[in-house]
């Protein structure tokens, strides 16, 4: 569950989540909603699929680099993000989401994240599937003010973010 709130300039989003994967899918589709002017259309990937795994009968395409941190393939775009901690984290997925957001021309309305931690950093692979609606807004980037990842009882995860606009 997201709750877009405004701030100053800016505008901000209040998440909730049952888990991390959740927190982050919210602000991913939250980001999206404020992006396209309302409500995004959203939908759910196919949760029974590994997130290695491509969809039967699409192709993998590369994107040019052999060490870039995304795939492509017709059905969606897989991705993998690095931070310090899960804020940083958060921050740098959503800027990826916006830069692949920009490259691919589309609105992206399906998410699947993991978050995981490894030695002291945590990362992030997932999945992406663009729709065709149209953007209304523009974001030029999610920021660092008054971010915090809180846990609360029951593995249930809040924060508030503010984009920059």
């Amino acid at each position: 569950m997201f709750q877009i709130f405004d701030h100053t300039a800016d505008i901000g989003l209040l998440i909730e989540g049952k888990s991390k994967g959740e927190l982050f899918t919210e602000a991913a589709a939250g980001m999206f909603s404020i992006i396209v002017g309302g409500r995004l259309r959203r939908g759910r990937m196919n949760p029974t699929r590994g997130l290695d795994k491509p969809v039967p009968g699409s192709p993998v395409l590369n994107t040019g680099q052999e060490s870039s941190p995304y795939k492509r393939n017709s059905y969606s775009i897989k991705l993998k993000v690095e931070g310090a901690n899960l804020e940083e984290l958060l921050v740098s997925f959503l800027n990826e989401l916006l830069y692949l957001s920009e490259k691919e021309k589309a609105i992206f309305n399906e998410f699947r994240i993991k978050v995981k931690k490894s030695k002291n950093e945590f990362y992030l692979k997932g999945q992406i599937k663009k729709n065709s609606q149209v953007p209304k807004r523009e974001i030029k980037a999610a920021t660092y003010h008054d971010l915090k990842l809180l846990q609360k009882k029951d593995n249930f995860w809040q924060t508030r973010i503010i984009f920059d606009m």
